[in-house]
């Protein structure tokens, strides 16, 4: 048997399975590709499904108290602290900056904001802190204002946000996210699933 008949029926009830749960998104985004990088986990199928942490989540970068702050900013506009979320690009290139690349398909229901003038949150925090130095409170306070506040926020046009390579922020209980990265079966993957 060739590997790309062995590849299909290993990963045909997968396929089936997002095309199931991820019907929302699927229909949503027009087929156009969301990326992530994550950190490949050793011995991970190419398939995998992952829960999002909604609520406890620990920034791995920028201050606590910012963290804070942008997520009650997110929970006053839109209801929802998007912070504690799933990050994700349409770009693939600014993905594998964080990792493999997977390709990312939230399950069921989902909520997500992006701003088409900031392209990642980070990025713009540590060139700001970098720019302004000085006090941590200080910085976080003037990104608030200066960055933060004015950046025309959208809860809508996932497509418009796919295609913009900007970050994605992505309120889903659980999403499943096939590897890319030197990975064949994740490749006949996406393929059945754009079929």
């Amino acid at each position: 048997m060739r590997y790309s008949e062995i590849t299909e029926s290993s990963i045909q009830d997968k396929v089936h399975q997002i095309w199931h749960e991820c019907k929302p998104f699927l229909e949503a985004s027009n087929g156009i590709p969301l990326y992530r990088g994550m950190k490949r986990m050793a011995n991970a199928g190419a398939i995998l499904k992952k829960r999002v942490r909604l609520d406890d989540r620990t920034p791995k970068d920028m201050p606590g108290d910012l963290h804070n702050a942008i997520n009650n900013f997110f929970i006053d506009k839109f209801g929802e602290g998007f912070r504690n979320a799933m990050f994700c690009s349409g770009d693939d290139t600014e993905a594998t900056a964080y990792g493999a690349l997977y390709q990312i398909f939230p399950v069921g229901d989902f909520t997500y904001v992006w701003s088409p003038i900031i392209s990642d949150l980070w990025q713009e925090y540590d060139g700001y802190a970098a720019e302004e130095g000085g006090e941590e409170d200080d910085i976080g306070y003037g990104f608030m204002g200066d960055v933060v506040h004015r950046g025309q926020w959208k809860n809508n046009d996932l497509t418009g946000a796919i295609k913009s390579g900007h970050e994605i922020m992505i309120r889903c209980e659980s999403y499943y996210a096939v590897r890319l990265t030197n990975n064949k079966e994740g490749e006949a993957a996406i393929k059945l699933i754009n079929k």
